[in-house]
């Protein structure tokens, strides 16, 4: 029985792309130590949800509906801070709209995304319970 020699080639092939995958993978202890910013609770008006930062980075974010008295909630999540008693100057990150007792959730893993301006959360209507995922490396 004649050995293929197609084997080796495929393995040498296989494992160059596992060992380049992870050189350029972001670390695994990167990835836990994200802050978990929990202050954001019932959000009425235009909020600093993080101050301007070098390198910070969004990972995520999660919101619910908190209102007493169920409600529709909706708001704009923006590249910037307060600027007097509102965002809306902020590049647009995402939307959020919330049904009544309605939760959401985003993930922008496994890059996240730059917002070392810091983020804003422009509330339109409603009570939002808003918390965003980030690390600063």
């Amino acid at each position: 029985m004649k050995k293929s020699l197609l084997w080796p080639v495929v393995l040498t092939v296989a494992l160059f792309f596992l060992f380049n995958q992870l050189a350029t993978s972001q670390p695994i202890i990167d990835q836990i130590s994200a802050t978990i910013d929990t202050a954001n609770t019932a959000l009425t008006a235009d909020t600093t949800l993080e101050a301007a930062t070098n390198n910070l980075k969004l990972y995520g974010w999660t919101a619910r509906e908190s209102a007493g008295t169920a409600a529709v909630a909706t708001g704009i999540l923006r590249h910037g801070v307060l600027s007097g008693s509102n965002c809306d100057a902020g590049a647009i990150i995402d939307f959020v709209e919330l049904e009544a007792n309605g939760d959401d959730r985003q993930t922008y893993a496994p890059l996240g995304l730059a917002v070392a301006s810091g983020l804003c959360l422009d509330v339109l209507s409603g009570t939002i319970d808003f918390n965003v995922f980030t690390l600063n490396k």
